[in-house]
């Protein structure tokens, strides 16, 4: 027998984002279920987990308890060249993502859960569920890169082209020179359209990976990776303690609001083209999805948030700029940023998330 259910809003995922899309949504007087395939929330700690600091406050999500380390700044490796932008104080937070994730869940306590719950067809904004049916007036999307809730309602795919398959491996017993800073690999002869990193958890634990836009080559890029000699210094004697794949979309689809259905997060590819991070402006996007439902102007959302989340548009167009270099020009650039001057205005003005703020 099919169990109806009707609510203002039905979230179709229970990750970060959807959990905050459903706390902004009940904040504003909204009923709320949340849909999530899963027996828990959250991403099982399947990624990076540095966020910056000012973007982390601006999710209103107290991460706290989810916080492992601070970091300072990065080091930036491209060939033989180096450069290194140390802030001298914490600009971003390492997270147990999932710790993150359950208090984002947390937060959302207003909302009604339905675990081990999916989403298997949809007729309109109504959806159904194994034995269980959800009539909303407004549907939400935050089922993550390869959203179903999209391919369903037949929004804009983003490219294949547009989507960094990721590899992530964390380490212990590692041999980490600084745990207050990041190692970005700029490698474009490796990593095509994305780059490599190794994030400190503590001192003797890091999480290495890289992404790549070229699919095919991942097993490739990963053994090239490994070969690294300054990932070989990290990694001498560490232990593997897991490793996963994830797909990262790196441009946002051309249309996310489709009558009263709509995505958000990674669903709707509201991610930095840069970096791949998506919790910052995911977050700051829901609020503006909340915000537009409450008022009953569902349509209104596509062109707010891109408003909001304007630094998207400078993030692409570094990403542009960065894969129409060589290798060896990549190279040519950092080293030659570095004997500029560059590391202490990146230090003094960047932003992980602006790009540049003042101080």
């Amino acid at each position: 027998m099919l169990r109806m259910a009707s609510r203002d809003v039905v979230v179709v995922g229970g990750g970060a984002i959807g959990c905050i899309a459903a706390r902004e949504c009940c904040e504003r007087g909204l009923s709320v279920a949340v849909l999530e395939e899963d027996a828990n929330p959250g991403k099982k700690n399947r990624c990076t987990g540095i966020i910056s600091k000012r973007g982390l406050d601006e999710t209103r999500v107290d991460y706290s308890g989810s916080v492992l380390n601070e970091v300072r700044g990065c080091s930036i490796f491209s060939g033989d060249a180096e450069m290194t932008v140390d802030s001298g104080r914490c600009v971003a937070f390492v997270l147990d993502r999932q710790k993150f994730d359950e208090e984002c869940c947390r937060e959302a306590h207003a909302a009604e859960f339905y675990y081990k719950t999916r989403a298997e067809r949809f007729k309109g904004t109504k959806v159904f569920a194994g034995r269980r049916a959800f009539n909303a007036d407004y549907l939400v999307g935050a089922d993550g890169a390869a959203s179903f809730t999209a391919r369903s309602l037949g929004f804009p795919a983003i490219p294949a082209a547009s989507h960094a398959l990721a590899w992530q491996a964390e380490y212990s017993r590692a041999r980490v020179p600084d745990v207050g800073l990041a190692g970005v690999f700029l490698e474009p002869s490796l990593f095509k359209g994305f780059f490599g990193w190794a994030v400190p958890v503590s001192a003797s634990r890091v999480r290495v990976g890289f992404g790549t836009t070229e699919h095919s080559s991942l097993n490739k890029s990963k053994r090239a990776f490994l070969s690294n000699g300054r990932v070989k210094k990290i990694l001498a004697g560490a232990k593997l303690e897991r490793e996963f794949n994830a797909l990262i979309p790196l441009s946002a689809r051309a249309a996310t609001v489709k009558g009263n259905a709509l995505l958000v997060g990674d669903a709707a590819g509201q991610v930095k083209a840069t970096t791949g991070g998506g919790v910052v402006f995911g977050a700051k996007c829901a609020r503006v999805l909340a915000a537009c439902v409450a008022r009953g102007e569902p349509r209104e959302y596509e062109n707010a948030w891109r408003r909001e989340a304007g630094a998207l548009k400078i993030h692409s167009s570094l990403r542009f700029a960065l894969d129409l270099l060589s290798p060896k020009e990549t190279e040519f650039l950092l080293a030659a940023g570095g004997h500029l001057g560059l590391a202490g205005l990146l230090a003094r003005f960047g932003d992980m998330d602006y790009v540049f703020s003042k101080r």
